[in-house]
């Protein structure tokens, strides 16, 4: 996964695209070494990490757990400033 996400964000800065951030996220209710390692590696590595959600079963309101969650967790900071930009609607 570190591997396919810094080729990813090379690849668009290749193409000139803006990577305003990242989420990462956990793919099975059980954790793995991954999943504990993950984020600080890249943080090493990378500036733009926005969040990092547990996994989230279907069942509940998801839509209303994923508002909660991005309102909580995201680090929406890092955006603010390009999003705030004329023309960046």
């Amino acid at each position: 996964m570190i591997n396919h996400l810094l080729l990813t964000l090379e690849h668009a800065s290749c193409k000139g695209l803006t990577v305003l951030g990242y989420v990462l996220n956990r793919v099975a209710p059980e954790g793995s070494l991954a999943d504990d390692t993950n984020r600080e590696v890249l943080a090493n590595l990378t500036r733009s990490c926005l969040a990092s959600c547990r996994f989230v079963s279907g069942g509940r309101s998801l839509n209303g757990f994923l508002i909660d969650l991005f309102e909580r967790e995201f680090a929406l900071g890092l955006i603010e400033p390009v999003l705030s930009r004329p023309g960046a609607e």
